[in-house]
């Protein structure tokens, strides 16, 4: 029975990556309608609490509690990039945590060997600091933030790649005040009131502050204005008097700037609503193929109506660098040729064709039923196999599939091994949602395993049901369980070049190396030697030949994104 791809949902996505769950919290408050506009006053001041470090307990450790404190708060953990191609120092290494730490944009670009990034950073797996849990690594790669907002289906919304949240609001609260922050599950309260009291009596003369418009927290709530240029301000049902408003109503304002900033990481559209920035963008815009689905058409159909027109076209026009577009950010020509098509043409196809006058379909890469355009992701869950292959990796071949599980039963009787810690967990060990380990045997991370049925994560409950028992009234977790061994969220795959590396567990260097996995796990799913295997690995057939193409294609959807 299979509980997968019953339900759209939406691109989970780690605010921080955090390195254990962040206590499946509930919003801080009722949020209003969101301002658009990456430039807006609003995202500059959510832009602002995005890199604020002041929120960190070892910030306040070092400071003492004085939220105006400007010594050195270097925490150990951010002395280098964490990537293996450069010993680069950390662009933060003078500074504590913040969501920039792990989301960079142009930040690291001064750095030789580090370029830019598309909001996440350089390493397989983020460090942390160690608070006496013993996790130095978040047991995920950092995924980008950008397109990360978006709903692109109907049905329930979900964010991480284990879907712990289902509200932007959770998210932020529950990055700004969970592991990757330093803070226990049981210091929640704590956590929240240090984001309340940066907010009162910051003086505006921090660093970050001078970048911003050197403002105080307090001004621009209560004024509007963003910088002492005063020509600047949020809008006025944003603002409010922080000696008359409530903790929770200080907190819940703060939340929504950060939500607007959030929301606004979107990739290049145009005023129809169509993506415009790629390569691939333009080669569709060229040949007058579709760039979205019609009114009240499911991506799949838009996908094969696309695919198809594109198939016919016999004199395609080309994208052709400098005279339809440069890389500022990419070291790559802005190009989309024959060889992108080929690329794109194995992407597309679902399944071997093996007859003549289908250029390309020999190879099936299959890669649209988790990717569909024009996002690129289906907003679901998958099994993709990289779970299994990180564990056997490390223990050897065929040791993932003769891993002990336990039951829902089991794993409630021994909820502080087995489950995530949170505020009713506060102990957990979060055995598996963990990156492999030599020396731990049960370690691995198993996805939206570790939320199912979870009685310390009551918000994502009923999404979760929505999503995974569609045709199973009872939605037992005992019978629902083993569908969600390994299972994580599609995440889209624009703009590759700037979020290397791959897959959640950042194994992947390279887009050559994620085709690569692709064929073995593919073929391990085949031969029934990968456990919980989606059933969309099975079509893929891919030989070395097509691995030149299918790369190409996949660098097409690159974009300058700042």
């Amino acid at each position: 029975m299979r509980f997968l791809r019953l339900a759209q949902v939406s691109l989970s996505i780690s605010l921080l990556s955090l390195g254990l769950n962040a206590g499946c919290s509930l919003s801080p408050g009722t949020m209003k309608p969101v301002l658009p506009g990456k430039d807006s006053p609003e995202s500059k001041v959510g832009e602002r609490l995005f890199r604020e470090i002041r929120f960190s307990k070892h910030f306040v450790e070092v400071s003492q509690g004085d939220v105006n404190f400007t010594g050195t708060v270097a925490e150990s953990q951010l002395a280098s990039l964490g990537r293996a191609r450069t010993r680069a120092p950390n662009p933060f290494a003078r500074e504590a945590t913040s969501c920039v730490t792990c989301h960079m944009v142009d930040d690291a670009s001064r750095i030789p060997d580090a370029g830019s990034r598309a909001y996440t950073d350089f390493a397989a797996k983020s460090v942390i600091q160690n608070i006496g849990d013993g996790r130095t690594h978040t047991p995920r790669n950092s995924p980008t933030l950008v397109n990360a907002f978006i709903s692109g289906r109907p049905g329930p919304f979900f964010l991480h790649y284990d879907g712990e949240f289902t509200t932007i609001e959770d998210l932020i609260i529950g990055g700004y005040t969970g592991r990757n922050f330093g803070w226990r599950p049981e210091e929640a309260a704590i956590s929240r009131a240090q984001i309340v009291k940066v907010l009162k009596e910051d003086n505006g003369d921090g660093v970050l502050a001078r970048k911003f418009g050197r403002v105080p927290y307090r001004t621009i709530f209560k004024e509007g204005f963003i910088d002492q240029s005063q020509k600047a301000s949020i809008a006025e049902d944003l603002r409010l008097d922080m000696d008359l408003a409530s903790d929770e109503q200080i907190l819940s304002q703060a939340v929504q700037l950060i939500k607007m900033y959030l929301e606004a990481l979107t990739f290049q559209k145009d005023a129809d609503d169509e993506y415009m920035g790629s390569p691939y963008d333009v080669f569709l815009k060229k040949n007058r193929l579709p760039r979205k689905p019609q009114e009240g058409e499911a991506p799949m159909d838009y996908a094969r109506r696309l695919v198809w027109q594109a198939a016919q076209l016999t004199s395609p026009k080309w994208v052709k660098n400098e005279a339809d577009g440069e890389f500022e950010t990419h070291d790559q020509d802005f190009v989309f040729g024959p060889t992108e098509l080929e690329g794109m043409r194995i992407f597309f196809a679902r399944s071997i064709v093996r007859r003549q006058g289908f250029p390309g379909f020999e190879q099936a890469g299959n890669c649209v039923a988790c990717h569909t355009p024009p996002d690129f992701t289906d907003f679901t869950f998958h099994n993709s196999g990289a779970t299994q292959d990180e564990y056997d990796s490390v223990h050897g071949n065929g040791t993932f599939l003769k891993l002990k599980i336990p039951t829902q039963a089991e794993r409630l009787k021994n909820m502080e091994r087995d489950l995530v810690p949170n505020a009713a967990n506060p102990r957990g060990q979060g055995v598996f949602a963990s990156a492999a380990q030599l020396d731990n045997l049960r370690a691995t991370d198993l996805g939206a395993w570790n939320i199912f049925g979870h009685p310390g994560c009551p918000t994502p409950q009923a999404s979760m049901k929505e999503a995974f028992c569609a045709e199973d009234p009872v939605c037992d977790p005992d019978t629902v369980l083993p569908h969600l061994i390994a299972v994580f969220k599609t995440p889209g795959i624009r703009d590759l070049g700037h979020t290397d590396p791959y897959l959640h567990t950042g194994a992947a260097p390279t887009i050559e190396s994620v085709i690569e996995f692709y064929r073995r796990t593919s073929v391990l799913a085949r031969a029934g030697t990968l456990r919980n295997p989606d059933p969309e690995l099975m079509p893929i057939e891919l030989n070395e030949k097509s691995i030149e193409p299918l790369s190409a294609f996949l660098r097409s959807l690159n974009e300058d994104y700042e």
